[in-house]
C-alpha cells in the first residue's frame, strides 16, 4: 500500500476507519503521504495507542486529521504535538475524542 500511496498523485481523502492497521500502521502510512495532496484522513477505530512521526514526515497538505475512538494515551501524543507546532503546519481539524488522553 505504501508505494501506490506515495505514487497517488489525485488522492485527496483517505478513509481507513475501523480497519486494525494499529499504531505501526498508522506510522508507516503517515510517512508514506508526506509528499501527497493528501488533504483528509480518517483513521478511526484503528486501534492506535501512540503516534511517533519526525517533522520531516508529516504530510504538507494535511488539514484535517481523524483519530477518534483509538487507544491514544497522554503518553502517545508525542507525535500530535509535534503537528500542532510545526511552522508550517497546516492541520484545520483534529479529532481525538473517546481517547484516553
Amino acid at each position: 500500500m505504501v508505494p501506490f500511496l506515495q505514487n497517488a498523485n489525485y488522492l485527496r481523502e483517505l478513509y481507513l476507519d475501523k480497519n486494525h492497521i494499529r499504531s505501526e500502521g498508522f506510522n508507516l502510512l503517515f510517512r508514506a503521504l508526506r509528499d501527497s495532496p493528501i488533504k483528509m484522513l480518517s483513521c478511526d477505530r484503528c486501534g492506535i495507542e501512540s503516534i511517533e512521526i519526525d517533522r520531516d514526515h508529516i504530510p504538507r497538505h494535511l488539514m484535517h486529521l481523524y483519530l477518534s475512538n483509538n487507544n491514544i494515551e497522554t503518553n502517545g501524543c508525542r507525535g500530535i504535538a509535534e503537528l500542532l507546532q510545526g511552522g508550517d503546519a497546516t492541520l484545520r481539524c483534529l479529532h481525538l475524542y473517546d481517547n484516553k488522553i
